[in-house]
């Protein structure tokens, strides 16, 4: 059922099919609860569910609170694969969800490590969210030591994705690179990545919050340089695609998406000169 409405999502966007599912899933597993005495029964189905329907209508946040009591209790019940995915959806949330910087920074090296000893594969995502989490911060940490030398940058992770043909890996890759290059100003290098980020979409799209992400992203990055460089209506077109996709977006839920959306629109009329509009 939890594989049923991600699939809603995914396949049909069928957003309040996918939310159906979800609540039978969780209706399901507390009266399985009920009858077994355990919560990790539940807990596969539950990790599904926060990273293919939940991100659609709940706070990242929040989301990152019920993970981390997933991942207490399957690391009690030795299911440390579990675990460590779950620790890092987690970190990624807090990160994207807009926690404190500070306080995620304080704990983040140790939940690396500990992550990478169980599962080097779930390590390398929480590397991506480490670069994005010093340049937000502006404080350097080598969080890449956990790999013992063989990976130490974004170009290792890369090329590490692409000699092991993990285009999951590439993709997120490329999305978060959109971001670290966003906030760092350089928006041509932003544009490209987002490019081959898109390019992957059709072998490894998947219903997570690196669509959302990236969706938001690439709009600001567009509409930056069409008022910069112009090149045509191109940029301008495209990143109208993306409020497009916002605004549906914000009409399946509010609470999550509608700021995103309305800051999209700002832009938007921004750079087609309705100066009235876009400060509406």
């Amino acid at each position: 059922f939890a594989t049923f409405g991600g699939l809603k999502v995914f396949l049909t966007e069928d957003y309040a099919g996918g939310r159906h599912w979800g609540e039978m899933v969780r209706m399901m597993a507390n009266k399985l609860e009920g009858i077994t005495k355990s919560k990790l029964n539940d807990s596969h189905a539950h990790v599904l569910l926060h990273i293919a329907v939940d991100i659609w209508f709940r706070p990242l946040i929040e989301i990152s609170q019920n993970l981390d009591a997933y991942h207490n209790t399957a690391m009690k019940n030795g299911q440390l694969f579990m675990a460590m995915v779950a620790q890092g959806i987690s970190c990624r949330y807090l990160l994207l969800g807009g926690h404190n910087l500070s306080l995620l920074k304080q704990s983040y090296g140790d939940k690396l490590r500990l992550v990478a000893k169980h599962s080097k594969f779930v390590a390398k995502y929480l590397a991506l969210d480490s670069l994005l989490l010093t340049e937000l911060t502006g404080e350097s940490e080598d969080y890449f030591s956990v790999f013992g030398g063989l990976i130490s940058n974004m170009k290792d992770l890369q090329d590490e994705a692409k000699s092991n043909k993990d285009l999951t890996l590439l993709q997120s890759s490329h999305v978060f690179s959109v971001l670290l290059e966003y906030w760092r100003g350089n928006y041509l290098a932003a544009e490209e990545h987002s490019h081959l980020a898109s390019m992957l979409y059709p072998a490894c799209k998947e219903p997570t919050v690196y669509l959302i992400y990236h969706t938001f992203f690439r709009a600001l990055v567009l509409f930056k340089l069409y008022r910069v460089a112009g090149s045509g209506n191109q940029r301008l077109k495209d990143g109208k695609e993306m409020v497009d996709v916002m605004g549906k977006w914000a009409l399946v839920s509010t609470p999550v998406f509608e700021n995103k959306w309305l800051l999209l629109k700002a832009e938007y009329f921004a750079s087609v000169e309705k100066l009235d509009e876009a400060l509406q």
